[in-house]
Formats: structure tokens, sequence, C-alpha cells
């Protein structure tokens, strides 16, 4: 596999990770992704963060982060 797919790999895992550990808004998990990697793509990140939010996150957490954004 490649590094950099290797790389996007491990920035999904960070924002599942942000988002199991309560974080619910897109500062919120951007923070937490940026603590945990050298390197961050800030549009990736945010692109699966909205993918994961409406899959996983209950309705009423869901609203928060349209807020934010």
């Amino acid at each position: 596999m490649s590094k950099t797919k290797n790389w996007m790999m491990d920035m999904e895992e960070h924002v599942w990770d942000a988002l199991k550990g309560g974080w619910t808004t897109l500062p919120e998990v951007q923070s937490y992704v940026k603590e945990h990697m050298d390197a961050v793509d800030e549009a990736y990140v945010e692109q699966v963060f909205h993918e994961l939010n409406q899959e996983f996150l209950p309705p009423n957490e869901q609203d928060k982060t349209k807020l934010i954004l």
C-alpha cells in the first residue's frame, strides 16, 4: 500500500477515534487529529467527519455540527 493511502487511513482512524471519544464538532475533531498526527489534510478530515457524522452520530448530535460549519 502506498504511503499516501496509509496516511489517509490514519486520518480516518483518528476522526473515528475522536467521534467515539465524544468530540462532536468539526473543530474539536480537527484539533484531535492534529494532536495525534504530524501532517493533516484538513479538507480530508472534514470530508471524513461529515461522512461518519451522518452514519454514526445521533440526530441531535448531527444538528450541533451544522452550527459550526
